[in-house]
């Protein structure tokens, strides 16, 4: 139990934050590639051509990395807490991308019906 216990914490040591502002890099992204479709008038340039496939991957770094802290931190918290479960706040917090993401994806499908 000691040695799994220590191993998690060197894990959690290991595991260094970004320095970047996740929800604004993601947000950039998101942009850039909508914006890309909105004011391009080239047609016949594939998307591959393009630094559309960087941004998406980059973008989904993002969300895996949201989801490998959600699951450290639900850990850490069900340690700290022996199964105490009041703690929505902080795994809302750690999902501000994918939240952002799923309100635009709605907002999308909503315009698209309107039409």
């Amino acid at each position: 139990m000691f040695s799994k216990l220590s191993g998690m914490l060197l894990h959690a040591l290991e595991t260094r934050e970004p320095t970047v502002d996740l929800l604004n890099s993601f947000i950039d992204h998101w942009k850039s590639i909508t914006n890309y479709y909105i004011q391009t008038t080239d047609d016949s340039r594939p998307a591959s051509q393009t630094d559309i496939p960087w941004r998406l991957r980059q973008m989904s770094d993002i969300l895996v990395y949201e989801e490998k802290q959600q699951v450290i931190n639900s850990t850490h918290r069900d340690i700290c807490n022996h199964g105490n479960t009041d703690t929505e706040d902080a795994v809302q917090e750690e999902d501000k991308c994918l939240i952002w993401l799923r309100v635009v994806m709605l907002s999308f499908s909503s315009i698209i019906r309107m039409k």
